[in-house]
Parts: structure tokens; sequence; C-alpha cells
């Protein structure tokens, strides 16, 4: 996908090195940090356990640094308004269930009204169980470099407009259809 960050770029080549490895999709414990440094504060590693839920268990310092909030642990369907929740939650899980991978594009505004465009790059993993219950991702932030200081809290989700939602064909296919 040719509007992916540099970053997103990155992922995508280096998930893909262990899709190959493992012969289809990758665990968890095969996503070493130390063969990601670059891409690190821009890392989210989340976990689910079953539709309604997905937790993220690691959300590189950068996202943390714009968002000025921090989303570990907590599940990120119960943040978005119940118009677009269902829909959400149906495009994480079919990352999963599928699987596949998936871009989601949103813009999301801070307190101060300046809006962001946010992009999430997600690609699914095998947990210990060696179910597909994980995901590892990147976020790339239009113009993160100029306003990472003063971009402020976003207000909360309800001022979060969604962009689009695709899905990656990473040797599985992708779904038919896309919820939203």
């Amino acid at each position: 996908m040719s509007n992916l960050s540099q970053i997103q770029r990155k992922l995508l080549e280096y998930y893909s090195g262990l899709y190959r490895r493992a012969g289809g999709i990758p665990s968890r414990a095969d996503v070493r940090p130390q063969d990601m440094k670059e891409m690190l504060a821009w890392i989210v590693l989340a976990e689910s356990s079953g539709p309604g839920n997905l937790v993220p268990t690691v959300v590189g310092s950068a996202i943390d640094e714009i968002l000025h909030v921090a989303f570990t642990g907590k599940n990120l369907v119960s943040f978005y308004p119940p118009e677009i929740a269902v829909g959400v939650d149906q495009f994480y899980q079919a990352i999963l269930t599928h699987p596949c991978g998936g871009v989601f594009t949103r813009n999301l505004e801070g307190k101060f009204g300046r809006v962001k465009g946010y992009q999430s790059l997600l690609l699914p993993l095998k947990g210990r169980s060696g179910e597909i219950n994980r995901m590892i991702g990147a976020i790339s932030v239009a113009g993160a470099e100029d306003e990472i200081a003063g971009f402020g809290r976003p207000a909360d989700l309800k001022t979060l407009k969604i962009l689009d939602l695709a899905y990656l064909d990473i040797g599985h296919g992708v779904p038919e259809t896309v919820p939203i």
C-alpha cells in the first residue's frame, strides 16, 4: 500500500519476514524489540479475548506523547461512540479471524481544536496458545514531527471521524466487506 508511512512500511517488511520464517501467522514470541528499535516509539501490541475486546499491552512512547493519554491496558472498543463501536470492533475481529492486515485511517480532534490524521497498520499474531488473538501495529500521525508538544490531549473519542478502513492481504485473502 503506497499510503503507508515509512515506519509502517518497515513494520510490514519485518512482519513479512516473520511470516515467511513461521510459515504463516507469526506468534507474539517471534516479535523481538531489538530487531525493530527504530520503530518502537510508534509500535502497538494488543490482545483480544473476543468480540468487544481489544486491549493494548504495549503502546509506543511517541503515541503516548502525542495523545497525552495512556491506552495501555484499556479496552479500545469501549472508547468509541456506540454508533461506530460495533463496526470498528468487527474490523478488528476480522483481522484476527480471517486473518488479514488492516489499515485504519481517522481524524481526531484535540482539546485545542487541532485535528490530526491517524493511520494504524494492524497485523495479526498468535498468542501462547497458538490462537490468533493478538496484533502488532504501527501508528502514523500526519504532521507529528511539527506539533507533538502542541497537540494536547484529545477531548474525547466522540471527536473521532473515520476516514477509511481497508484490509490488507497477507496471504489469506481479505474479507469481502468492510463493516463501516
